[in-house]
């Protein structure tokens, strides 16, 4: 089956313990719309700090990628992720400048989401 991302600048919801709260209005209900049309995983910046994992129980994968090349680095070093999606799990690599190169410094993995039925249809 496909697996559905949502891409945005600010979080849906934000994630534990971060700097800069993102402050969206409605982001529960987003959530939850989210889940009702079967998206999988949702990618956010706005916060520059790195996040990945599940929040308030849901099925949907949320990550917050750090800041890529501002001087807006929150307490952490510039860095990005990459992601492996294979057919039952999900990878978050995390990669941070060390002043020369960037370099894997976390991976995380967690499960392919159940969330593979829609139950509502896109209005056109």
């Amino acid at each position: 089956p496909p697996f559905r991302i949502l891409v945005g600048h600010h979080p849906i919801i934000d994630a534990p313990d971060v700097a800069v709260p993102g402050c969206v209005i409605g982001g529960l209900e987003a959530l939850t719309l989210c889940e009702d049309f079967g998206v999988d995983m949702i990618l956010s910046g706005h916060t520059h700090q790195s996040w990945f994992g599940h929040i308030n129980g849901s099925k949907i994968l949320l990550s917050t990628a750090p800041t890529l090349s501002s001087p807006r680095i929150r307490g952490e070093r510039q860095g990005f992720h990459a992601y492996s999606i294979g057919p039952v799990d999900v990878v978050c690599d995390l990669w941070r400048w060390n002043v020369v190169d960037f370099e894997v410094e976390a991976s995380q993995s967690h499960a392919r989401s159940a969330n593979r039925q829609r139950s509502k249809e896109p209005t056109k």
